[in-house]
């Protein structure tokens, strides 16, 4: 009877010890850009993974043939090596430079395209099943605003 016991209580202890404990970490809002009433795309943190939403625009074509007022899509990226900073940065001079119209990065969940008419640029999102998606065009100010750099 001491023998079962003794397993029984092994067996409990070798379950608790393949167990991992992960903590999620609350998502904060990093930044929005938003005109009036009208939010293009957010961005949010958790731990060193940055989130960024927005209504695509490609669906927003179509939303008029269902009862969907909008779909919501986003893109992740980790901030490794300074990532935030460094497409940050490419952002704002891609927006700059009057001679590019599109810039491309490649992110862990799919690729990044930066599109530009004028001064405004918008996020063109292909992941890794290749559906893509489009946000609203954002000038510098609603860079700075996403990023939290206001």
């Amino acid at each position: 009877m001491r023998f079962i016991f003794i397993i029984l209580l092994f067996l409990s202890f070798s379950s608790f010890s393949q167990t991992n404990d992960y903590y999620s970490s609350e998502k904060k809002l990093v930044g929005k850009a938003s005109l009036l009433t009208s939010t293009i795309a957010e961005m949010h943190v958790s731990g060193k993974t940055y989130t960024i939403s927005y209504s695509d625009l490609n669906y927003q074509r179509i939303k008029v043939l269902s009862s969907k007022n909008n779909e919501i899509k986003s893109f992740s990226f980790d901030d490794i090596d300074n990532e935030f900073e460094k497409l940050y940065n490419s952002i704002i001079e891609f927006i700059e430079n009057k001679e590019l119209k599109t810039k491309s990065f490649e992110l862990k969940t799919g690729s990044l395209t930066l599109e530009k008419q004028l001064k405004t640029t918008c996020f063109i999102f292909k992941d890794r099943l290749g559906i893509t998606s489009r946000s609203g065009y954002m000038n510098k100010k609603l860079i700075n605003n996403l990023f939290g750099k206001n």
